[in-house]
């Protein structure tokens, strides 16, 4: 009980002074709220922060004047709620109306009331009064609101609700107890929960009703009065009811439009998710890990869970009175003064942000008394609290707040909006397009007036909800409205959200602001929808959605975090394996779970192509080979700033709250260490020697952090050893990187962890932990363990004109290196250059090694490049670097380990689309990046590829403009305009004269400045200005100048095309500008030859441009754009992708087709297109398929498949459309002979596959006419090409010249019989031979005609025995389309053809003896040659052959032989040394002889051979007609044993394991020379020279040692001779079968004899 206590006069002055410092207190709020005005300033940062007093009004009876002392006291030290626990264990506030409904039965309020009391006298009676009214209750809250307090009501349940289940059980007749707990009810029975939550509903009804934003539901503790608690519930497997229990109760609270709270032991108990997820509206109210045999789950994991924490840390619990247990009055003291507000109990390293205080009186006992001095304790802690956390106790301003848990709705929710202090207000909103304001039954009204309004969310978008509040201030809260299907992210300030979207291309909807920063890329995976996707090596399972399975039977969209499943050649069959299986299939339908373990693997049934588990059930088919490449983009999110935004990719909105919270593992040392280092290697400061700085979280505690680049110096010096030592190499700062723990920079080793880390600039002390800044201005956190390396480089020589800083440090080669060998590594090179804006490249690629190159160790592993920083100067800036890959080239066998000066580098080249050679490079960085010149080989994967390989690393220049400089420029004569100018910063110093080409202009030694102008277009030319003149250049290079256009950057297409060539070169009168002029080629137009009928494609090099990348547009005609264009004779088509032109023939080529191309080039200023022509004509000879006739039925129609009856044409086999011919010009030194192309080397049955078809009978002719088929053709002759078979017939045909005079009638059997044994053909094997010429008219005068074949049945004519036959039209072949004797074609060496039909020859001309057939193979014989069926052709099987002469002539330029393989199987020809596979039966010419000569033609192939025409071709047009000889019987000879060669069988060899010869020794002239041959067991005889010795010794020998010596017989032969002079014998082993061996040489030396000496001694003597 308060006592009053009267004041002295200077406790009113200094109460007067309190209250004057309070007031100035409050007014300075106003720069810190939102209520200042209509307009609102900002709110302060902290005073969304809860301070909150909690009181255990429940098991003690507190009055209504101890209550409102206690808000003084809470007001007075700007807490923000008073937390009234009027149940917890007793209920000590009745309402008026407590009647309840329960199944169905209503309880009368007196009814209940009364059970409460005795509930609540029966835990402690508190004397005549035990409970608070609904008037004392309507009293206590509008104080609390007149003081800026708001009430937060706690009704604990399903626990520590003794007196409410004492009702519920005496009311109901229902044991609502749990485990027979007094103050818990079973939440798995439904009359015990039903009672609660209906009495619940009454508090939850009236605290809304007075403006309370909170609702504290208890749910603590849980029977633990009989059990050991949550742990029970969960071994009784009702964990999941207590789950249901709660979330039921939030629901409740939520739906009254307050938050729910919950203490925070029974939320996810012991970490526990098995009964579910908690409601992440509950707010947990922690303040306790648990003790001995009660473990709640951690803080961190409950709020990662979702929930928000509101700190009750148990250090400032006092319990009334307590003198035995742990919250004692000094207990609490202590904690309040020791225990900041934002220390989360067991979150040690500060990972959980709360959203609140709380500080709790308990009356775990409640009958001591609350007197003074409880009082004084009690309010003592809750000021100290304040006094101690300063910047969070602020003064309290009234704000709007949401029972929602964010300020995001979904379109067609709601949520209410509250003022925080219980003030009325009148509401309204912004945009009533996106929200509207009324009940929750959604009644729209403009204004609301209330403590409390409902917003319901309309439209997607963003409004503010105003409250004009009572006492005039005016309240807002912004309002975001979501897509009810968009995509929600939370994300913290500076972390990542990533998603890998399938088969869309996303990138056009990257977008950034202030609050998130949106980055989309895309990919072309290797994948479809199907079952079983393979990359690389391993198969993945994907579903109909393109996302794959993982090893948690979840379907992800990246299939890196997929399960790999791996493909095993089993012994049923393959499969692919993996250790557990996730995929089911029931009725058809995917589902994901675990499947029994016997089904380890999908089964491949490669019969029906399909994947089976192992019980059969049929799950897809497998993708082995990955087809059109599928986008698949990733989106990444990165928080920016706090806030909320949406961002619409594709079809769909992301909604993105970012906010501040520090993540759990964030780094909260006081201190962070910068070290410096390069690469493995300490760096140290040149002044104080240091190798790393330490900051302070006092200096980095501002906004913007601190610069680490001001931090690290700008210079130091290292060594490999790791040890200061000033002097060393020195290292210049490069960047600093944030490094996670798995990739920390390593001191030591080849641990280079640059590539693996994050660039930033600034880091700061922020929420108690470190962040860095990335250069986009993010913010990010530090985690624990992360690194923070300031990264050093060295500076290199390796280039003159730029310095350029390297990571690494490697080995100059002035000398051979050290070998590395030790080292277990091998040696790999790095060589730089600089290219000019020319393309002039410094070093030559010749003086790159050793000139500009470094030997680095290899890791076998494989080693990046490292990085890599040419630095701009004040002559050059950089443009692009690229990399291109070398391989070493040295004499040196023994150089593992090692390289040597005298070794070259290999380097990749790539021809240009231009036609020039260049480096095959790789751009690795060019200025669009806008950054710095830099490669990184680590983060962009440039490695060595092995040992003895090199990088080179092109660095391109571009001159800064000085006006000592000297100019290059290319003059285009024809459009006088400059084509391209650059700069050369020339060597010059200070007191020198200004450069000057006349003087700095040197070739070699000599300046040839005064020598111009240069009026030489090639070196051949005199006055050329030589490709080696130079100028010094300021790096002291010998800068040349080229002249190759094509290879300059930045030039326009028409230049870079190759149309354009070097005139001549001039210098400008003041000498300072070295002018090029180019000028246009000739472009008269090439002509090409087509010798078929195909399709052709026509390079746009053939018109004369050399790169077809500079065309910008082509067109087949002037004036607007024509892609395609009709002709006389064919079509051209312009193919845009590849830039080339295909011409198909439509008719018969017959004279020049030409082909026009309008050409503009990219960035080319001319407005009219450049026009290029080429010119086709035909060969001396066309093929041409059957689509170049036309057909006729027998109804008249000319339609083909009209009709599959007889007397209608129709297209047997499949016509290969993809095919084209050769497109070749005219004297072209490397083109085919005419009539050959390798479109046909293939068509082994019908030419392209098809042909046309009729089939004619008795009663064909009944349809009106005969079937027919007519083509037309300018030449002088033609073969008609079919297939012959003993089912074809009698065709008529016949020839009508331009008059309309037929000049050629005549029947043509195409039936093959079988029943002859004819000579050349096996009758057995041959079942029809194709493309066959069956009509061949030559020697026509050259003109046009008409050919009609008439396919009739006449019963003379039918040899099948079907009452029918059938023809086949095939090819077409034209002779000499554009008349005979053109001079052109001898260009290509196939002037003046003529034509001997060797079939003539061999048959017609046996008397004359002109060509003669050869049969028998290994016995050939000339025979006589008889064949059946069509006589155009000679036949050759297997073993035949043909022989002929044709005469030596100079003239001849080539003889050329008609050859196919008509049986469907391949024939080898074989010509003198030559051997040719035959595979088709199309009819194509071979080049046998570039002379007259005998020439012998076999057959060495399975198949039949047929040789058609024998062709000679003439230099000039020759006198008479090309005649074979007759070949002479030396000729005859040779022919037949060439023939027989062929098929001899091969000589037999014979090796003897032991052969050895020696002769006798001291042999003089006149005496006896023996000589014995050792030779092993399998030798019978031997020769000596032309003698042969059969009789022999026979030796046995032991070789080997020991126990493994073995017996060896040996064959001795002797062979004895007169000895006459000095002489080599040939000696060879015979077998038992007669063969003889290799011979051997043995050399038997004579001496001379007495005589001789004597003789020879004393002759000298006498002479």
């Amino acid at each position: 009980m308060n006592q009053a206590r009267k004041r002295t006069t200077m406790q009113k002055v200094l109460s007067m002074i309190l209250v004057l410092v309070m007031l100035l207190s409050l007014m300075s709020m106003s720069a810190f709220t939102k209520a200042t005005n209509e307009t609102g300033a900002s709110s302060s940062a902290r005073n969304d922060f809860m301070r909150v007093f909690h009181l255990d009004c429940g098991r003690k009876y507190f009055s209504v004047a101890e209550i409102k002392s206690l808000i003084d006291t809470a007001s007075a030290a700007n807490y923000t709620h008073i937390e009234l626990a009027v149940g917890n264990d007793s209920l000590r506030f009745l309402l008026d109306d407590m009647s309840v409904t329960v199944d169905g039965k209503t309880y009368a309020s007196d009814d209940v009331k009364t059970q409460i009391h005795n509930g609540n006298v029966k835990y402690y009676d508190a004397g005549s009064v035990n409970e608070l009214s609904q008037s004392d209750m309507d009293a206590i809250i509008a104080y609390a609101q007149s003081k800026n307090i708001s009430i937060i009501p706690l009704i604990n349940t399903p626990g520590h609700m003794d007196a409410i289940l004492s009702a519920a059980t005496s009311l109901t007749g229902v044991n609502c107890s749990a485990y027979d707990s007094v103050r818990t009810i079973d939440v798995a029975n439904t009359t015990a929960v039903a009672f609660t939550q209906a009495l619940l509903q009454k508090y939850i009804n009236y605290f809304a009703g007075k403006g309370c934003g909170y609702f504290n539901m208890g749910a603590d503790e849980y029977a633990n009065d009989k059990t050991d608690g949550f742990a029970a519930l969960i071994k009784d497997k009702k964990y999941g009811n207590f789950v249901s229990y709660v979330n039921a109760v939030a629901a409740q609270i939520v739906a009254a439009g307050m938050t729910p709270i919950a203490f925070n032991d029974g939320i996810y108990y012991n970490s526990n998710t098995s009964g579910g997820e908690f409601s992440k509206d509950i707010v947990v109210s922690y303040w306790t890990t648990g003790w001995t045999g009660y473990t709640p789950a951690p803080a961190s994991f409950i709020a990662d869970k979702g929930h928000k924490i509101l700190n009750t840390n148990d250090a400032w619990y006092y319990v009334l009175a307590d003198k035995v247990t742990a919250y004692t009055y000094k207990h609490a003291q202590n904690g309040v003064v020791n225990t900041p507000v934002t220390s989360v109990r067991g979150d040690k390293n500060g990972s959980v942000t709360p959203i609140g205080a709380m500080i709790c009186f308990w009356c775990d006992d409640p009958k001591p008394e609350y007197n003074a001095n409880e009082q004084g304790y009690v309010k003592g802690l809750m000021q100290t609290l304040s006094q101690k956390n300063s910047d969070y106790f602020t003064p309290v301003v009234p704000q709007v707040e949401t029972a929602h848990r964010g300020q995001t709705l979904t379109v067609g929710n709601s949520s209410v909006l509250r003022l925080s202090t219980g003030l009325n207000a009148v509401w309204s909103v912004s945009d009533a397009s996106v929200l509207s304001l009324g009940s929750v039954t959604r009644s729209a009204a403009s204004t609301v007036t209330g403590n409390r309004v409902t917003v319901n969310a309309l439209s997607r978008g963003t409004a503010t909800v105003t409250a004009k509040a009572d006492n005039g201030q005016s309240y807002s809260m912004d309002l975001t409205v979501a897509g009810e299907n968009d995509v929600r992210i939370d994300l913290t300030v500076g972390e990542t959200w990533t998603k890998t979207v399938h088969h869309k291309d996303l990138t056009s909807y990257a977008t950034n602001n202030n609050i998130a920063k949106v980055d989309v890329t895309c990919k072309h995976d290797p994948c479809d929808t199907v079952l079983a996707v393979m990359f690389n090596s391993s198969y993945y399972i994907q579903n109909s959605d393109g996302r794959y399975l993982d090893d948690d039977a979840n379907w992800v969209d990246d299939y890196k975090d997929a399960v790999q499943w791996t493909w095993k050649d089993g012994i049923t069959g393959d499969y692919l394996e993996y250790s557990r299986t996730y995929v089911n299939m029931s009725g058809g339908e995917w589902s994901v779970g675990k499947l029994p373990t016997s089904w380890v693997s999908l089964q491949y049934d490669s019969a029906a192509g399909v994947f089976k588990t192992t019980r059969g059930v049929v799950l897809g088919t497998p993708l082995t080979t990955a087809t059109e490449p599928v986008a698949a983009s990733t989106i990444a999110i990165t928080g920016r700033n706090v806030g909320t935004t949406d961002v619409q990719i594709g079809d769909t909105w992301y909604h993105i709250t970012v906010n501040d919270e520090r993540p759990s593992d964030a780094l909260t040392n006081k201190s962070l260490t910068l070290e410096y280092m390069i690469t493995t290697c300490y760096v140290y400061n040149k002044s104080d020697k240091s190798k790393n700085y330490v900051i302070s979280s006092v200096n980095a505690s501002g906004a913007d952090g601190v610069d680490v680049s001001a931090l690290a110096p700008a210079e130091g010096y290292f060594n490999p050893a790791n040890e200061p030592k000033q002097g060393d190499k020195d290292a210049t700062y490069w960047e600093t990187m944030r490094l996670d723990k798995n990739h920390k920079q390593a001191a030591s080793g080849f641990g280079d962890s640059t590539g693996d880390g994050t660039s930033l600039t600034h880091v700061r002390w922020h929420n108690a932990a470190w962040q860095y800044q990335t250069a986009d201005m993010i913010w990010h956190y530090f985690r624990s363990g992360d690194q923070l390396v300031a990264y050093y480089l060295q500076k290199t020589e390796v280039t003159k004109d730029v310095v350029t800083y390297t990571k690494d440090w490697g080995e100059e080669v002035t000398k051979d290196t050290s070998s590395s060998g030790g080292s277990g590594y091998d040696q790999a090179a790095l060589t730089f250059a600089v290219v000019y804006p020319d393309n002039t490249v410094l070093p030559s690629k010749e003086d790159m090694y050793p000139g500009s190159t470094s030997i680095y160790n290899y890791q076998k592993k494989g080693r990046d490049i490292g990085v890599i920083m040419p630095k701009e100067n004040e002559y050059y800036t950089i443009s692009k670097i690229t990399v291109t890959d070398g391989d070493r080239v040295t004499n040196h066998t023994k150089h593992k380990n090692k390289w040597y000066a005298d070794d070259s580098i290999n380097w990749h080249m790539k021809t240009t689309q231009a036609g020039g050679i260049w480096y095959d490079e790789t751009v690795v960085w060019d200025a669009s990046y806008g950054t710095e010149p830099i490669v990184n080989g680590k983060t962009s994967n440039i490695k060595w590829s092995g040992a003895d390989t090199g990088k080179l690393v092109l660095i391109y220049l571009s001159a800064v403009e000085l006006e000592t400089n000297l100019n290059v420029t290319y003059w285009d004569d024809d459009a006088d305009t400059q084509i391209y100018k650059y700069q050369i910063v020339a060597k010059h110093q200070a007191t020198d004269p200004e450069p000057n080409y006349k003087t700095a202009l040197m070739d070699g030694k000599s300046c040839i400045g005064e020598a111009g102008p240069w009026m030489g277009k090639t070196a051949e030319d005199n006055g050329y200005l030589p490709d080696s003149a130079y100028v010094v250049n300021a790096s002291g290079n010998q800068q040349t100048i080229s002249k190759d256009i094509k290879q300059l950057d930045g030039v326009t297409g028409n230049y870079k095309s190759g149309i354009y060539e070097y005139r001549w070169a001039e210098i400008s009168e003041d000498g300072k500008t070295l002018m090029l002029h180019y000028d246009r080629k000739d472009l008269k137009a090439k002509t090409y030859v087509v010798d078929f009928g195909l399709p052709v494609t026509i390079p746009v090099s053939a018109f004369g441009i050399e790169d077809a990348s500079t065309i910008a547009q082509m067109s087949l005609l002037a004036g607007e754009q024509t892609l395609e264009n009709t002709g006389k004779y064919g079509t051209a088509k312009i193919n845009s992708d590849d830039k080339t032109v295909t011409y198909t023939l439509h008719n018969t080529l017959d004279s020049t087709a030409a082909i026009s191309l309008f050409v503009k080039f990219t960035n080319d200023p001319a407005e009219q297109p450049t026009v290029f022509s080429v010119n086709i004509i035909p060969a001396t000879s066309v093929y041409y398929e059957d689509s170049f006739a036309t057909f006729t039925n027998a109804d008249g129609t000319n339609v083909v498949n009209k009709n599959q009856k007889n007397g209608y044409w129709t297209t047997v086999g499949e016509q290969d459309t993809t095919k084209q011919q050769v497109f070749e010009q005219l004297k072209s030194e490397n083109s085919n002979v005419y009539g050959y192309d390798p479109a046909y080397a293939n068509c082994s049955t019908f030419s392209m596959g098809s042909a046309t078809k009729v089939t004619v009978d008795a009663n064909t002719s009944k349809l009106g006419q005969v079937p027919a088929a007519t083509f037309t053709f300018k030449g002088t002759g033609f073969d008609v090409i079919s297939l012959t078979s003993n089912t074809s017939g009698t065709v008529m045909y016949t020839v009508t010249n331009s008059k309309g005079e037929k000049v050629k009638v005549g029947p043509c059997d195409t039936y093959y019989g079988y029943n002859g044994d004819a000579a050349g053909v096996t009758t057995d094997s041959v079942k029809a031979l194709y493309q066959i010429p069956v009509i061949k008219v030559s020697g026509l005068p050259y003109d046009t005609y008409t050919v009609k074949i008439e396919v009739g049945y006449g019963e003379f004519f039918d040899h099948t025995g079907n009452d029918s036959y059938s023809f086949w039209l095939d090819a077409i072949r034209v002779y000499d389309p554009m008349g005979k004797d053109k001079s052109d074609y001898a260009q290509d060496g196939e002037g003046y053809p003529q034509y001997i039909k060797l079939h003539d020859a061999l048959v017609n001309d046996v008397a004359q003896s002109k060509a003669l057939f050869i049969d028998g193979g290994p016995n050939a014989n000339v025979e006589a040659y008889k064949n059946f069926g069509p006589n155009n052709e000679v036949y050759l099987d297997k073993g035949q052959a043909i022989t002929f002469t044709v005469p030596g002539d100079t003239n001849i330029a080539s003889v050329q032989i008609g050859a196919k393989a008509p049986s469907g199987m391949a024939a080898t020809m074989v010509v003198g040394e030559d051997v040719q596979e035959i595979s088709t039966a199309t009819e194509m010419y071979y080049e046998i002889g570039a002379a007259g000569g005998s020439f012998t033609i076999t057959n060495v192939g399975d198949g039949i051979l047929s040789l058609t025409n024998l062709k000679i071709t003439f230099k000039v047009k020759p006198n008479s007609a090309a005649a074979l000889s007759a070949p002479t019987a030396e000729e005859q000879d040779a022919a037949v044993m060439s023939v027989r060669a062929l098929f001899a069988a091969p000589e037999q060899t014979f090796e003897p394991e032991h052969f050895t010869a020696k002769w006798s020794r001291n042999v003089h002239k006149g005496g006896k020379a023996t000589l014995t041959v050792k030779a092993s067991a399998d030798v019978e005889a031997i020769h000596v020279d032309d003698a042969t010795i059969d009789s022999y010794k026979v030796r046995t020998e032991r070789s080997g040692w020991g126990s493994s010596a073995k017996k060896v017989t040996y064959h001795v032969f002797t062979y004895t001779v007169t000895a006459t002079a000095t002489a080599d014998y040939s000696i060879c082993a015979v077998n038992a079968d007669g063969v003889a061996s290799d011979p051997i040489t043995a050399k038997l030396t004579v001496r001379p004899s007495i005589r001789d000496w004597w003789h020879d001694i004393f002759g000298k003597w006498q002479h």
